[in-house]
């Protein structure tokens, strides 16, 4: 009795079918994915434009350099911001950091601030005058926050579906 290995030899005919209707399939499902842009286009404009007289809130984090005595506290610094949709202008702010007065020192350089002249005004104010050691950290986590905002009001942020 002839024993025949798995794997040898040419494919049964059985997958064939199998193959042609998932290729089918595919097929179909690319013709379908042809009208979604137009309908996320629309998804999009009406989100975009719900949002007039509101305010949004964005947040970035980044981690604190290691050996640091903030490392040893927060590890991780969170800047929550909340924008008003309209004008642009940062409402409040929130950092997680261990100290009280450095959290309020920083929401009062930060809140006010217009981002439509985008943020390099503000970066450079925190580092003239924020001096401690998650310096590094609180900037990385503005531009994040910055970062995400700008792509949510280009839409590029609903459409890679990621949330803020």
């Amino acid at each position: 009795m002839k024993v025949k290995q798995l794997g040898a030899g040419p494919a049964p005919e059985m997958s064939r079918p199998f193959l042609r209707a998932s290729a089918t399939k595919i097929n179909w499902i690319n013709l379908i994915s042809r009208e979604i842009p137009r309908t996320e286009l629309l998804r999009r404009r009406w989100v975009l434009t719900s949002l007039k007289g509101k305010s949004v809130l964005f947040s970035g984090k980044a981690q604190v350099p290691k050996l640091t005595t903030a490392y040893e506290t927060v590890k991780v610094v969170t800047v929550v911001l909340e924008i008003d949709w309209d004008s642009e202008q940062i409402i409040n702010a929130d950092f997680s950091l261990y100290s009280s007065v450095s959290v309020e020192f920083l929401r009062n350089i930060v809140k006010g601030y217009n981002l439509k002249g985008g943020l390099d005004s503000l970066l450079a104010e925190v580092k003239s005058r924020f001096h401690a050691f998650s310096q590094g950290a609180v900037i990385q986590a503005l531009q994040i926050a910055y970062e995400r905002y700008r792509d949510f009001r280009t839409g590029q942020l609903l459409k890679s579906g990621r949330e803020s």
